[in-house]
Order: C-alpha cells, then sequence, then structure tokens
C-alpha cells in the first residue's frame, strides 16, 4: 500500500480553489469603483434586491427559493434588469441561469481571460472551453485546465440526495465505482453538517491527470480520474467529503464574518486545507496512519532548517508551484497539531461558528479564537515535531 506522501506525489486530483478569481466572479472593475457602485446600488434598492440580500444571509437553506425568486424576476423583467443593476454574478449559481450568465459575460466582455471556462464545461460546451482556455492559456497555472476542452460527457448524471456525479463517458466504469460509496459519504457528511449542507455537491469527473479545481458558485468539484485505478475509487470519495468540507466552512464563515471571506488569502488557505484533508482523513480512517508520515515530513524540514514556515501563512499560492515542499503534508501536519492542543470540537468550531465574529480580518478572528498568534502557534508546532 502507498504512504500518504507517495499518494501525494502521484495523487491525481489534489483539490484547490479556482487559482483566477474571475473563474467565478464577474466583478472585474477596481476597489474604488465598486465601492462608488456599492453605495449607489445600496441607495435605490428595490424590493427584489432586499429579499435576494435577506435570502442570501444563508444561501444554502434558501436555495431553492432564491432561485424562484430570481427566475421570477428573469420572466418579469429579461436580462436587462440584471445587467443595469450589476446582480448578474447570482445566475452563476444555478444550473437554469448558467447559460444566461455566460451570455452576459461574453455580451459585456468580463471575464474574458478564461474565466467562464468551468461555467461552459457544466454545460458540455467544449467549444467555449477550448476558448476559454486560449484566453488564459498564458497564466502559470493554466495547465490545469489543458484537457478540460476534450471532455465526452456520458449523458448521464449518478445521483443521490446531496451527491450529483457527471462523467467522461470513457471512466463510467469509475464513475459507477466512486457512486457505490455515495451512502458513506452522505452518512458521514450529515453526521458532521446536518443543516450546513449545499443542496446538492456536484462532481464532473475528468478523463484527464493534475490537480482538480472547484467551482464555489455551483458547489462543483473537477476530478481528473484518467490514470486512477477503479480500486482508488474511495480514494475519490474521500476527496468529495474533503470538498464538501470546504464548501460548508466557507458558506458559514461568510454568513459571520463582517470581513470579506476570500479564497484568494494565503493564511485561510493553510488552515482550511489543512483542516480538509484532517476531516478526509477521518472519513477513510486513515487518521492515525497518515498523521505519522505528515508529522514525520514536517520534522525532517525543521531539522533540514532551510524552509520558512511563516510563508505558509503569507505566501501559500507562491508555495504551491514550488515541487520541493508538499505544502498540504504540512498544513495537514499543523491541523492535526491544533486538534490535539485545543481539542476536538474546539478546533472544529474554528471553522462552524454559531455567532457573529467581531473582528476585522481572518487572522485576528484565528488570532483571537487561539489566544496566540499564527506564528506563535506555528513555532510552537515545529517544537513539537523535534521533540
Amino acid at each position: 500500500m502507498k504512504s500518504y506522501l507517495a499518494m501525494k506525489k502521484t495523487k491525481l486530483f489534489i483539490l484547490l480553489p479556482l487559482l483566477i478569481y474571475s473563474l467565478v466572479s464577474c466583478k472585474e472593475k477596481n476597489k474604488t469603483q465598486e465601492t462608488t457602485d456599492k453605495v449607489q446600488l445600496d441607495q435605490k434598492k428595490d424590493g427584489y434586491l432586499k429579499r435576494i440580500d435577506q435570502l442570501n444571509i444563508d444561501f444554502f437553506k434558501n436555495h431553492n427559493e432564491i432561485e424562484k425568486v430570481v427566475l421570477s424576476k428573469l420572466e418579469n423583467e429579461g436580462s436587462e434588469y440584471f445587467i443595469e443593476n450589476k446582480c448578474y454574478d447570482i445566475l452563476a449559481r444555478f444550473e437554469s441561469t448558467l447559460e444566461l450568465y455566460c451570455q452576459i459575460c461574453e455580451k459585456l466582455n468580463i471575464d474574458n481571460t478564461g474565466g467562464l471556462l468551468t461555467s461552459y464545461l457544466h454545460l458540455n460546451d467544449t467549444a467555449n472551453v477550448k476558448k476559454q482556455y486560449e484566453l488564459m492559456k498564458d497564466d502559470e497555472n493554466a495547465f490545469i485546465y489543458k484537457e478540460f476542452h476534450k471532455y465526452r460527457d456520458a449523458g448521464k448524471t449518478l445521483e443521490s440526495k446531496y451527491i450529483s456525479i457527471k462523467y467522461d463517458e470513457r471512466v463510467e466504469a469509475f464513475a459507477n465505482a466512486v457512486f457505490t460509496h455515495v451512502n458513506d459519504i452522505e452518512s458521514f457528511i450529515i453526521q458532521e453538517w446536518d443543516g450546513l449542507l449545499p443542496p446538492k455537491i456536484r462532481v464532473i469527473l475528468i478523463y484527464s491527470d493534475g490537480p482538480g479545481p472547484y467551482n464555489p458558485s455551483l458547489n462543483e468539484t473537477f476530478l481528473p480520474v484518467k490514470s486512477t485505478p477503479i480500486s482508488n475509487s474511495f480514494q475519490v470519495a474521500g476527496s468529495i467529503v474533503h470538498e464538501t468540507f470546504h464548501l460548508v466552512n466557507l458558506n458559514l464563515l461568510e454568513q459571520k464574518c463582517k470581513f470579506e471571506m476570500d479564497n484568494d488569502m494565503n493564511s485561510f488557505k493553510f488552515l482550511d486545507e489543512g483542516s480538509a484533508q484532517l476531516i478526509e482523513s477521518k472519513f477513510m480512517n486513515k487518521f492515525k496512519e497518515n498523521r505519522a508520515e505528515v508529522d514525520e515530513y514536517s520534522k525532517s524540514l525543521v531539522l533540514d532548517n532551510t524552509f520558512d514556515f511563516n510563508g505558509l501563512k503569507t505566501s501559500w499560492f507562491e508555495l504551491f508551484s514550488n515541487p520541493d515542499v508538499h505544502i498540504y503534508s504540512l498544513a495537514y501536519s499543523f491541523a492535526y497539531f491544533l486538534e490535539e492542543k485545543y481539542g476536538e470540537e474546539k478546533y472544529k468550531a474554528l471553522f462552524l461558528p454559531t455567532t457573529k465574529i467581531t473582528e476585522d480580518s481572518w487572522i485576528a478572528y484565528v488570532e483571537n479564537y487561539f489566544g496566540l498568534s499564527i506564528d506563535e502557534l506555528i513555532e510552537e508546532w515545529k517544537q513539537k515535531r523535534i521533540e
């Protein structure tokens, strides 16, 4: 059996957020203009916008009602209403309005650097997937999407209460193998996040190799599984649990905090990715086995004394492309350390707050929550590794 670190080196579907924020947002204005537009919009908000604002406080819970309100507004006033009021981003969040969202972005020449690629893939529009890739191919992370335009949809969707799996026709046997684990997945995620789950957790299995991005607008993960043996189907089930953690905690944190939650925050991704792996290991019953390996790896870097561990907090996305450092393993080890230090329930509640977060930033929230700075926690973690 492969070790955890060996699997990380060969694992074909490392989960990561969409690395270009425009992939899930049509907000390509400068900050000054955004602020001006927001003030003007707040001053003239009509009943529809106010209602959407209220329902958006808990998007997952109110998903179906929001969709009905949006469709009614489209029927009565057309797409121009959404363009004039700069509120068309919400159209990216529903299958029923996704095509219109793409049309609006194309019309306004927004997301013209490849930002519509995953939306078009969901729509099985591979010609536009290829076009979007050409627009972004000079980006350092474009390699992730290089084969996506070759997707051949099987024309079938495997559905359960919470899970929806689309797949390339060339990986049908693998998709069916993954779906045999759906009851285990749903039992686990309901136990962990009952009442907090999105209405549907979408997965697309891709016939390619490499990292797998996800689109939070649609709660959709893209998992390249071309070279993954069917015997590893349970590993993909673990990745779905991993992804569900991201979806649940980001939605809840956005409800509770007054600062803007952004997947591009280095310090957030450091803690978020470690915790997602931790919950994945519990689902897969590899908690102790994986901990021994990632702690040993972290120890080796501490002893080597050539790696700046504070970079995990400040430079996560730069380190992601560094093949010499397994940042996911380090984040995983740090998550084990925090859970052991503070206890499982307190650590879990960091991402599942039940009251409003009063701090002005993610880092301030985390440091007040734990009573120590992240730098102090990193230093303590490092010392624990070599004791």
